[in-house]
């Protein structure tokens, strides 16, 4: 598994973090049932840690941190990690290497 950020996906977890009260900012990437295509992702962002840390692979890039929880390890493989701005607002899309279909949406998708 890998996994790569965009410059606008970096440049939107870093304004999204300015509010931690120091680098590195932790984004914890997870997988759960539901959305349009049966799985969807889910970011949180946060400084402190949390128990379930210590089982979650971690990735450092540009002083960020991403955890991916034991869970959700299976259902990724190579992920890029992009932020889109349109008419509606902006939004994280995530593009899976594992999933065999995705929703327009860019959040859900299916293995």
């Amino acid at each position: 598994m890998v996994i790569q950020l965009s410059s606008a996906a970096r440049a939107e977890i870093v304004r999204f973090s300015r509010h931690c009260p120091q680098p590195p900012y932790r984004v914890r990437l997870d997988v759960q049932p539901g959305g349009c295509a049966g799985l969807h992702y889910t970011l949180e962002f946060g400084p402190d840690s949390q128990p379930e840390d210590l089982e979650s692979l971690r990735y450092d890039q540009d002083n960020i941190q991403i955890l991916v929880s034991s869970t959700s390890q299976p259902y990724l493989g190579t992920l890029t990690l992009d932020y889109v701005e349109d008419l509606t607002g902006g939004t994280f899309r995530f593009e899976n290497s594992k999933a065999t279909q995705t929703c327009n949406c860019g959040q859900s998708f299916e293995l």
